[in-house]
């Protein structure tokens, strides 16, 4: 799914700590302020704030100058290089922006400033979640929420909560997601603050689609419009349509869809952001194919063409124009260089004339200095290679060193693993009912499906990734064992050569796979004089495709859709977390094709 729609509350409550103006009044009352008093460092930041989502290049100019005055006020400083930071990270210049997050973050812990540090470790927060490091985002939204539940403020704590909620929705933890929308929707309401509320109920809506629990979407959904349309909320209602079209377009109500995707055009149109229009365009091109209405289809195709290359157009025009404004620049700077040299030159054959003597002697010293220089830079650059050499050594040391140790701790999660799988043996053996038994011999098969996965990245030389060729067919062999089935009755072929899998892809493949077979193995062949299971893995077009069958009696789609057994609860569970499209069909057998789009080889 399309993780656009929540742009909006990103803007809102994670880039910012409080709500600024966007009034061209207040930024004019700003500028007069200044041309009274052109050092006064507050309304420096202020002016920058305003323009740090209109103008970044004046609002770098305002924080530049801020930071070059101040002298001895710390509060302010840490305000301008907080609000620097913010500028770097949306110019795309993340390690500056970093930088001057901590340098915020130490002035704001020296002057004793809670509410500033929590602002700072918010941009932090923000940072890392833009950069998809979620666990490192959500240990700094967590700082900044802690630090303002103890300023007793309950609507920047509220905000917090959002930001968290985000995080669980990208970890795909909504449970944990709705717990904090749900928690942080009071403090909006008792404060009249419509917009935030309207944003809780947008995310709520979100959080449901991704659950697939649709009405429930829809019901947030129509709470978010009804506040919107009442406030005015444009950019929101624009931003919401979409995320309606997109939801009717999962239910297939198609022209729902599209209805929605013309609304959102509507509002996006005005605001006149070609990046949303663009998508939004596109969203309506494949409604029109799903439709097979070819010739509306076209027609869109083509206009989100012409749109896409034309905001390309004008991103290569805004290149050329600041590479050619830097040339111009530079071409200035060389010839004022040029003129200069050419004074000095001038002066040098004046001084000659007048004393030549003194002048061979200034060159003679010249050459010394010159012949001391390129013997120190002679000397310094041997104990730099030196150095490198020895620097290099110590980090191919540290690579054997850390390369052994992870292969100790696969080794170690491996036997824990084992032991994990013999103590279920051991219950396994002292269960009576047959069924318990069986739901503990299929958890104990689950856990060795994950124990050969480390204990092949601990046998390989490469610990990278694991040869899923390998590893398939030894989980192949350990269930055959695990179910005792006779490999001359029933034959197997694995084909998947020169694959090699992450493991945070082998996992949730590796317990589906395990799923399969074992259906296969306990249900497939009963009354079947020669059985046959193939398993086959290739990557085609950026989707790995796989593909379990077996000649057994059958089974179709409908009938293991409609099974409420926990391994098909599982498949699907772990279907979600790969983007895998499940495709069941009974020819001859059953054929489960998995295709694949979130996944990791390593080369």
């Amino acid at each position: 799914m399309n993780r656009f729609r929540l742009t909006l509350t990103i803007t809102l409550s994670i880039l910012s700590c409080t709500c600024w103006s966007q009034d061209k009044s207040y930024i004019d009352s700003l500028k007069a302020v200044l041309i009274e008093q052109p050092e006064n460092l507050i309304v420096l930041n202020d002016l920058a704030y305003e323009y740090t989502y209109k103008d970044l290049d004046s609002a770098r100019v305002f924080l530049l100058k801020a930071i070059e005055i101040n002298e001895n006020d710390s509060l302010q400083l840490g305000i301008s290089k907080e609000t620097l930071a913010i500028v770097d990270e949306i110019q795309g210049n993340i390690s500056d922006a970093l930088v001057l997050h901590f340098e915020s973050i130490e002035i704001f812990e020296q002057i004793n400033s809670p509410k500033h540090l929590a602002w700072a470790y918010n941009g932090v927060g923000a940072l890392h979640y833009q950069q998809y490091d979620y666990d490192q985002a959500l240990t700094y939204f967590l700082k900044s929420m802690n630090i303002r539940t103890q300023l007793n403020n309950p609507e920047e704590v509220a905000k917090s909560k959002i930001n968290i909620a985000l995080i669980f929705n990208k970890t795909e933890q909504y449970d944990s997601s709705l717990f904090y929308l749900h928690s942080s929707l009071a403090p909006f309401v008792e404060s009249a603050d419509q917009l935030m509320e309207s944003i809780v109920y947008l995310n709520l809506g979100s959080t449901f689609s991704y659950m697939e629990e649709f009405d429930s979407a829809e019901y947030y959904f129509n709470k978010s419009e009804a506040i919107q349309k009442k406030i005015g909320d444009h950019e929101g209602l624009g931003v919401l349509y979409r995320k309606l079209g997109e939801l009717y377009s999962e239910k297939n109500e198609l022209l729902k869809a599209l209805d929605y995707y013309t609304l959102s055009l509507e509002y996006i149109q005005k605001l006149g952001d070609i990046g949303r229009f663009i998508e939004t365009k596109q969203a309506q091109y494949l409604v029109y194919e799903t439709m097979k209405d070819y010739e509306n289809a076209y027609r869109l195709q083509s206009e989100y063409l012409i749109l896409r290359d034309s905001l390309i157009n004008i991103k290569n025009k805004e290149t050329i124009n600041e590479y050619n404004a830097k040339y111009e620049a530079e071409q200035k700077e060389r010839v004022i260089t040029e003129l200069e040299l050419e004074q000095k030159n001038a002066a040098l054959a004046l001084a000659n004339s007048q004393n030549q003597r003194n002048v061979f002697v200034s060159g003679f010293t010249i050459l010394i200095i010159f012949a001391g220089f390129l013997y120190q830079r002679y000397t310094s650059k041997k104990k730099t290679s030196e150095l490198l050499t020895n620097k290099n050594i110590e980090i191919t040391h540290a690579l054997e060193d850390r390369e052994t140790l992870l292969k100790e701790i696969h080794h170690r999660v491996k036997n824990n693993l084992q032991v994990i799988s013999s103590l279920l043996n051991l219950q396994a053996g002292s269960l009576d009912d047959e069924a318990a038994i069986d739901a503990v011999k299929e958890g104990q098969n689950r856990v060795k499906s994950m124990a050969l996965i480390h204990q092949r990245l601990y046998s390989a030389d490469d610990i990278r990734g694991v040869d899923i060729h390998d590893y398939i067919e030894n989980l192949v062999s350990e269930l055959f064992t695990a179910f005792g089935t006779d490999r001359d009755r029933v034959e197997s072929s694995v084909s998947a050569h020169k694959i090699k899998m992450d493991i945070d892809t082998v996992i949730p493949l590796g317990l589906i796979l395990n799923e399969l077979i074992t259906n296969c193995l306990k249900y497939a062949f009963g009354g079947i004089e020669h059985g046959r299971l193939d398993i086959e893995i290739k990557e085609i077009d950026d989707i790995l495709q796989v593909m379990v069958r077996d000649n057994g009696v059958g089974m179709d789609e409908e009938t293991m859709r409609n099974s409420n057994s926990f391994g098909w609860k599982m498949i699907k569970s772990l279907s979600r977390k790969l983007k895998a499209e499940i495709i069941v069909k009974n020819e001859n057998g059953t054929i489960v094709y998995l295709n694949l789009s979130r996944y990791k080889l390593v080369v």
